[in-house]
């Protein structure tokens, strides 16, 4: 494992006790898959434990190991990881929860661990496999790996903190010994106050029996102390605590770095949480997902946690109001998720740039200077040819922020006022991006709610923003044209909102790889798509899109384009998807054309599709019979749903697509253009 080799073992693979910042990242492909042996010698499995942590980020992945004697290519893997924490005593229905992501699910980033616990017994000696496999996207995973030393304990500060953090958010916890039920003690009023599993175990052990392995957090799986008893990671399963208020307690472990106790209950304020967590100065990561927070969202957490990297704050359906352009200022913020508020209203923030620091001597005038730098460079670009083009070269913009700048959203010359605001009363544009330096933002809404969600338009300098990999604002009533999109934007979920005009020529942003942006209002076609060598999942359905079919790229495994107004045939290779005689294998596994003005003959390119499963064609105005289609058809076809109803064919179901006993059902209109046949 890279960085993680031990200094005084023989063997280059052996893992040592206390093992601390022993970390790397990763950049993967969908199907991928990477390989780390470690070993564990006798002198040290008797003193250590083993904790491997995967975080994702735009994608999904799978954690697996073998152990000593299994092999990888030939047995099941000994272990899998898990999105949800391994306690003792927790409840199958909290897993279950937890596993599936709790409220709103969201692929922006998810974290999965393995656990060689030492226990009450030492860890096998040998050589462990660890597989990292993509699942879904191109994820870019952080794999750390720590070995906390059976010796190591809590201080004697932060014990006394998650014992008063235990008595607070615990209630009905009682002694082991205790005559009365410790899961549930009545109240004079009548109602029963249930403990959850967490806390009848962990929970009491800390309290109550420091007999058990588990009565110190240090050793309790996935969080993590330093070799000096300090919690540097802190993650209490869902719903475990029951706090009557957000626990100050949690700021009494100063050295944390990772805070999670999403959906458990702890309501307050953002400013009680920034009150609480503002003086954790190595805090990089913050999930509070689902605990009742309530109130405005304001700016306290994010202006007070100089080194927070991500903060997830989804399904907290009390937090209201709009939303501050501060939550886009941020100079530490890469990960923002506010999905699921169903009470988040009013116009889309924009930043023009994100402002510097400018305490300290000369940074303002710096900083000013850079404004006035970007200001001329965005008034330079109504010439698009000799000198100053090679001048916005020179200052290193890419020939794609060129263009974002020439462009616009419509295509339009942009002027250079709406860098301006941001330099009044002395601030200074580092970035002309509309969402600052972050790199993931998922604040997706409530699709169905009553309330409108998040309006305006679109930040113009969306394409300029060179951090972002992921963007959902999906569920919202967003308005006007979508400006051209970030050259390494990965992840695009615009849907259910009321964007307009046409769409973007997506040939700038060749890493996409999920494009969503269904229940619109573009119009126009769409442009030639097989640049996107790396698209996985396209959907622009329920859309007043017109045209014919796009030239897609053999990568593409998901295209809904139902229910708009497109021409043409639906001939494959005639639209360049599959080349006859092509070694590449087109991917596509979902199809679906309905409800648009398709004609031609039924293409017999879907027919020999060797993954197609789900095939729409319905209300269209197809042509012809079922013949050609049938007899291209193979025994290893993978059709289970074909529908297609309301066109003009003639003729019934040939036997060869009767055989197909995958097939359920076909329908075909037949050419009175009423009677269906099913089979």
């Amino acid at each position: 494992m890279p960085g993680c080799r031990s200094s005084s073992s023989s063997s280059s693979r052996a893992l040592e006790p206390q093992l601390q910042e022993c970390s790397w990242s990763i950049q993967m492909k969908r199907g991928s898959a990477r390989w780390y042996a470690f070993e564990i010698p006798a002198d040290a499995a008797e003193n250590m434990s083993v904790q491997i942590m995967a975080r994702a980020v735009s994608g999904r992945i799978t954690l697996a190991l073998w152990g000593p004697g299994s092999d990888p290519y030939r047995s099941v893997p000994t272990q899998t990881g898990t999105n949800y924490m391994q306690w003792p005593g927790l409840r199958e229905s909290d897993q279950d929860a937890a596993a599936a992501g709790g409220g709103h699910p969201s692929i922006a980033s998810e974290q999965q661990y393995l656990f060689l616990a030492r226990k009450d017994k030492p860890l096998l000696m040998g050589q462990y496999v660890v597989v990292v496999r993509a699942d879904m996207g191109q994820p870019l995973v952080q794999i750390e790996v720590s070995t906390p030393s059976s010796m190591t304990q809590l201080v004697a500060e932060e014990q006394e903190a998650l014992k008063d953090l235990i008595s607070s958010c615990c209630p009905g916890l009682t002694r082991p010994d205790s005559s009365s039920d410790s899961t549930a003690t009545p109240s004079a009023a009548g109602p029963i106050t249930v403990t959850s599993a967490w806390c009848n175990t962990v929970g009491q052990a800390i309290t109550y029996d420091l007999r058990q392995w588990y009565a110190d957090i240090c050793h309790v799986a996935p969080n993590v102390c330093d070799r000096e008893g300090y919690l540097r990671r802190l993650m209490i399963p869902p719903y475990a605590l029951r706090c009557p208020a957000f626990p100050r307690s949690l700021g009494r472990f100063r050295r944390l770095q990772q805070v999670d106790i999403s959906y458990s209950t702890a309501p307050g304020t953002l400013a009680d949480v920034a009150e609480v967590v503002g003086g954790l100065a190595q805090l990089e990561q913050l999930h509070l997902r689902g605990i009742g927070l309530k109130g405005p969202l304001s700016c306290e957490v994010v202006q007070q946690s100089r080194s927070l990297q991500s903060l997830s704050l989804s399904d907290n359906n009390q937090l209201s109001g709009t939303l501050p352009a501060c939550w886009f200022e941020s100079q530490s913020l890469q990960e923002l998720q506010l999905a699921g508020l169903s009470g988040l209203k009013g116009p889309l923030p924009v930043v023009e740039g994100t402002s510097s620091d400018t305490s300290g001597s000369g940074t303002a005038s710096d900083t000013r200077g850079t404004g006035r730098r970007l200001l001329s460079l965005a008034n330079s670009v109504n010439s698009v040819h000799g000198s100053p083009q090679k001048r916005l070269l020179d200052e290193g913009l890419t020939p794609h922020h060129i263009r974002m700048l020439q462009a616009g959203p419509s295509g339009r010359y942009p002027t250079a006022r709406a860098h301006t605001r941001a330099l009044k009363a002395g601030s200074a544009v580092t970035s002309p991006c509309g969402f600052g330096q972050l790199m993931y933002i998922n604040l997706a809404g409530v699709i169905g709610d009553a309330e409108q969600g998040l309006t305006g338009p679109l930040p113009s300098t969306l394409g300029l923003c060179k951090d972002l990999l992921y963007l959902d604002l999906s569920g919202h009533a967003l308005s006007g044209a979508l400006p051209p999109l970030p050259e390494q934007l990965q992840y695009v979920n615009l849907s259910s909102n009321a964007l307009s005009d046409v769409l973007p020529d997506f040939a700038g942003s060749p890493e996409l790889q999920y494009l969503d942006l269904s229940y619109n209002r573009f119009r126009g076609s769409i442009s030639d798509l097989t640049v996107l060598q790396n698209l996985d999942w396209l959907d622009l359905s329920d859309n007043e899109l017109s045209g014919a079919l796009p030239p897609m790229p053999l990568t593409v495994r998901w295209v809904d384009l139902s229910n708009n107004q497109l021409t043409g045939d639906v001939d494959m290779n005639q639209q360049g998807v599959v080349k006859p005689g092509s070694e590449a294998e087109l991917m596509l596994v979902l199809l679906n054309l309905s409800h648009n003005k398709l004609s031609g003959t039924l293409p017999v390119s879907l027919a020999v599709a060797p993954h197609l499963s789900f095939l729409d064609l319905s209300f269209n105005q197809l042509l012809g019979d079922l013949n050609t289609f049938s007899s291209a058809l193979k025994p290893t076809n993978q059709m289970l749903q074909v529908n297609l109803s309301f066109n003009r064919l003639v003729g019934g179901v040939p036997e060869q697509m009767q055989l197909l006993a995958a097939l359920r059902p076909v329908m075909v209109t037949m050419s009175d253009g009423i009677t269906p046949v099913h089979r």
